[in-house]
């Protein structure tokens, strides 16, 4: 395994989104050249037109085209200062429907699964113009501790991110998406090392089918879920073919811990999920096929593994929404302008165009009129 450092943004970590462009088409150029298979854009800026004439979204789309897997950091617009979560907050290319966008977990510093939680600063879909299903999955990125090179911007201007060690042996904690994007860069990397012929999108079947549904965020928090590499694993290295019979047992302990859910969305799945015609459910033996067929999958389809699958039979407003599903009695929750929680939140998708950092889409900040 190999990493290419294509350097876009400077010193401070700032640059321009044609530098950007400039280095995923350099990927495109010089993917046999070098063997790369992935991409990973840590990196975002507000989405200010639709993804299909967004110049960045559509660079990742020639990517893909090209056979390179595309994990994009979903963005850190997940909460307000006052600490509200705000909706809508996808940035771009995250908003790109041919990317693999990670939103963050944070694992309060234990191996055990159960106490994990989306981190409140992560991007919450949907998208803009699109209204499309973000983030796809979420992975760890609270307080992720890696390398550190010497003398680097961040470390120099806040010096707390420093953890140990000193020159070429040191070490820095950050969180954010950028974070959980990288960590499933690399667990894209694990599946492509057992089974190198697969797509980008098989890669994002076996992600998304292997992750740990996170019923309090819903989709649109949490997308498919919890990373599990260790169960898309087991997908990858079954292959497209033969992919049940001997390999039961193992598909089985699959389910007994993954949401068994993939989808693709450009716009279509929330409204396909309430009125039934977006859900699609594959039986066990059907494994393969829903792998295999990844390529030609039906957009806007939410496929779910097994006979039993529990969302399934889930209500459509908590399997999208999760928990907010509780903020508004409106079945689609926040389709409007004046919607909030019982604590008073951020309007999303008002009546004006206002776009800053925590005020995504609204029209400004809703109180609770009891309060």
């Amino acid at each position: 395994m190999h990493f290419v450092d294509v350097r876009v943004l400077g010193k401070n970590g700032v640059g321009y989104t044609s530098d950007v462009i400039a280095g995923i088409d350099w990927v495109i150029a010089n993917r046999a050249r070098y063997g790369i298979r992935i991409i990973n854009l840590s990196l975002g800026h507000p989405v200010a037109e639709p993804s299909l004439t967004d110049p960045l979204c559509r660079a990742v789309a020639r990517a893909y085209q090209a056979g390179l897997v595309v994990v994009v950091s979903a963005g850190n617009y997940g909460r307000a200062p006052d600490g509200a979560p705000v909706l809508g907050g996808i940035t771009s290319p995250g908003n790109s429907p041919y990317a693999i966008t990670v939103g963050a977990v944070d694992t309060k510093g234990t191996v055990d699964r159960r106490d994990d939680v989306v981190a409140p600063y992560s991007s919450r879909g949907p998208t803009r113009f699109e209204f499309a299903a973000k983030p796809d999955l979420v992975a760890p990125g609270t307080r992720l501790v890696s390398l550190e090179s010497s003398g680097n911007y961040i470390v120099r201007t806040y010096p707390v991110f420093h953890v140990a060690g000193t020159g070429g042996n040191a070490y820095m904690s950050l969180s954010g998406t950028s974070m959980a994007a990288a960590a499933v860069s690399g667990g894209a990397a694990l599946l492509l090392d057992e089974n190198e012929r697969l797509s980008p999108a098989q890669v994002k079947v076996a992600l998304q089918a292997g992750a740990t549904f996170m019923p309090k965020d819903g989709i649109i928090g949490a997308g498919t879920g919890s990373v599990d590499f260790y169960a898309s694993e087991r997908l990858a290295r079954a292959g497209v073919q033969g992919l049940v019979g001997s390999l039961l047992t193992s598909v089985t302990s699959i389910l007994g811990v993954s949401s068994g859910a993939a989808y693709r969305d450009a716009g279509t799945l929330i409204d396909r999920v309430y009125d039934g015609t977006g859900i699609r459910v594959f039986d066990i033996l059907d494994l393969g096929r829903l792998l295999g067929g990844a390529n030609t999958a039906e957009w806007g389809v939410l496929n779910l593994l097994g006979g039993s699958n529990p969302l399934q039979s889930a209500a459509p407003n908590y399997v999208i929404w999760g928990n907010v599903a509780g903020w508004s009695s409106s079945y689609y929750v926040i389709w409007g302008s004046a919607i909030q929680s019982p604590s008073g939140q951020y309007v999303i998708w008002g009546n004006s165009e206002v776009f800053s950092d925590y005020v995504i889409w609204g029209s400004g900040i809703v109180t609770d009129p009891d309060e």
